[in-house]
């Protein structure tokens, strides 16, 4: 009876599938930073604070792990649009537009390759989290 090793490889990963992890866990953690708000302190019915952000607008903190910069891109269906660089292993916080659809962020590291986040819907007035794992590539 032979037994099918399940223990990571030497990627770090089971399977030896990184990319795949990567993308999975780059998605739950923008799911559940999107998801996560608060109605506390906002005004009843709105699901935002009027008198923190303007009413076409959400806050976009990155927080990298990776020792690379990287260069982001908001995708709104289709639309390329620069956000700005975070640098290796530090936290940005960005204000940006809102345009009322799904939104993915690409990432473009300086030192070579990249990868384009899972779909989440945003919605005006939220902050959303997005981490950039260490391995990413």
């Amino acid at each position: 009876m032979s037994q099918r090793n399940s223990l990571p490889d030497k990627t770090g990963f089971p399977g030896g599938r990184p990319l795949l992890a990567l993308l999975v866990l780059c998605g739950a953690a923008v799911v559940l930073a999107a998801s996560s708000c608060v109605p506390f302190g906002r005004e009843p019915g709105t699901g935002f604070r009027m008198d923190e952000r303007g009413r076409d607008e959400f806050v976009l903190h990155v927080d990298n792990h990776n020792f690379a910069d990287a260069r982001l891109y908001a995708r709104w269906n289709g639309d390329r649009r620069r956000i700005g660089i975070v640098r290796g292993n530090q936290e940005q916080h960005f204000t940006l537009g809102w345009d009322s659809r799904q939104l993915r962020i690409e990432v473009d590291f300086l030192a070579g390759g990249g990868f384009v986040s899972p779909s989440v819907l945003v919605n005006r007035g939220d902050t959303v989290v997005f981490q950039i794992p260490a391995r990413a590539r």
